[in-house]
């Protein structure tokens, strides 16, 4: 949205939305203002898609409580184990546990966006092993 404020200066205003967010319970929108829409316009829609890390989180959670059924979710071939890391630019941020692997690795490192718990947009990196 664009706003054009006393001083003839345009006012941009992201806004984002996702399930993904925590709800905030700060209130009710009765006490807000209602807007004018003369005021107002939108001047752009865009849809974007970025990996939020709390996904990533539930990802891994499944891993360790529901294995057999995330590797159905992800079309693992039968017969074959998996496992992933997330990283950053400078850290391992989510790992599944290694495993004793005696036999040839496929791995694929994918460069993503995702969205941090303070819905800061990053860079990353997941890094996903079949064998």
């Amino acid at each position: 949205m664009k706003h054009t404020n006393n001083f003839f200066e345009p006012v941009f205003f992201k806004i984002y939305q996702s399930e993904e967010f925590d709800v905030i319970d700060n209130g009710t929108m009765e006490d807000c203002e209602k807007l004018n829409q003369n005021e107002y316009s939108i001047e752009s829609v865009k849809g974007r898609k970025e990996i939020f890390l709390t996904k990533i989180n539930k990802t891994k959670e499944q891993y360790e409580e529901d294995y057999e059924n995330l590797k159905n979710e992800l079309n693992i071939p039968e017969g074959s184990e998996f496992g992933f890391m997330f990283t950053d630019r400078e850290e391992i941020i989510i790992e599944t546990e290694e495993k004793n692997v005696s036999t040839s690795v496929y791995a694929e490192e994918i460069s993503v966006l995702y969205v941090d718990r303070e819905a800061n947009i990053k860079s990353g990196f997941i890094n996903i092993r079949v064998w």
